[in-house]
């Protein structure tokens, strides 16, 4: 019975959470199909009836959707049907349930992604940068997803054995978001220089675009602004532009949530941060290497108290 009731629960709350991503993401893309018919309204301003609130919604379920979805592809065998292990030891019905579940998640995933690629990346790009968002992150997904899936090995497996959304090409929709938000004052820089840095305009060592998304995402979701106080400089992952530090750590407590569900789909490699700072009692509450927990020395914690560390991999 507590079986059955674990797998129910867990089922009713997947449920819940496709729901909230569809809405939140239909409600965006129709909004772009209403408006851009008419050129006087296809433009960035209705973007701005969707709250800080409606985008983190987004964006967050979103993370937890697709991570699912990948998740239970990469462990399925090629060819038959994502299922959970654990239901397989529960009644016909409930596998049933478990079977429909599933499907419904795929469905929805993969067109709400491909609509938002469609609309906000190919016809409509920017007017909601959120969903042009969605649907670039969203082609990387299921392009990870199918060489997950059909166990396929991407033409270069020296790096790695799935493409990354973060891999692609920097787009100009990528690079014109983030001048938005620089505009707007969403981004902000300790020094001039570090904003070109940023845009990829600046001489020398450029930063990686898998980089600039992790930026963008938390200047899409974070409710003041974020403050970047380094980019390229001296070795290691800030040499190679891959590393980025954010200086307003009041308030990290709002920046980090917001990249922890995202982790993997980001290329996260490194997140160092003093979590004492946020009055957390686990210093290390937020901290990863190579995209996974981990819990850094003393030393090091003490040398992130002033800002956040944000790599991520090659």
């Amino acid at each position: 019975m507590n079986k059955s009731f674990s797998v129910v629960f867990g089922g009713l709350l997947a449920l819940a959470l496709l729901l909230l991503y569809a809405i939140s993401a239909w409600s965006m893309i129709i909004a772009i199909i209403v408006a851009c018919p008419e050129a006087s309204t296809c433009n960035g301003e209705i973007a701005a009836k969707y709250k800080d609130g409606f985008r983190y919604v987004l964006t967050t379920v979103g993370g937890l959707v697709s991570a699912l979805v990948i998740a239970r592809l990469s462990i399925s065998p090629p060819g038959q049907m994502p299922n959970f292990e654990p239901v397989k030891q529960l009644s016909k019905g409930l596998q049933t349930a478990s079977f429909i579940l599933v499907s419904l998640y795929l469905t929805v995933w993969a067109i709400t992604g491909l609509a938002a690629l469609i609309v906000g990346v190919m016809l409509y790009p920017n007017i909601i940068p959120t969903v042009s968002d969605l649907g670039t992150v969203w082609l990387g997904l299921a392009v990870a997803a199918g060489y997950a899936y059909f166990g396929l090995t991407p033409p270069d497996s020296s790096e790695s054995s799935l493409i990354s959304p973060s891999s692609l090409k920097a787009s100009t929709e990528t690079i014109d978001a983030l001048k938005k938000h620089i505009e707007k004052e969403k981004i902000k820089f300790d020094k001039p220089s570090l904003e070109k840095e940023l845009l990829g305009e600046n001489d020398g060592e450029k930063v990686t675009p898998k980089l600039q998304k992790p930026v963008l995402h938390l200047a899409d979701t974070v409710g003041s602004h974020i403050r970047i106080s380094s980019l390229v400089r001296g070795s290691g992952h800030h040499g190679k532009g891959r590393a980025v530090d954010i200086g307003n750590e009041d308030i990290a407590d709002d920046i980090l949530p917001e990249i922890l569900p995202l982790v993997e789909s980001l290329s996260i490699d490194e997140i160092i941060f003093d979590a004492a700072v946020a009055s957390k009692p686990n210093r290390n509450e937020w901290n990863h290497d190579r995209g996974n927990k981990h819990d850094y020395d003393v030393a090091t914690l003490n040398k992130h108290k002033d800002h956040i560390h944000l790599s991520v991999l090659n």
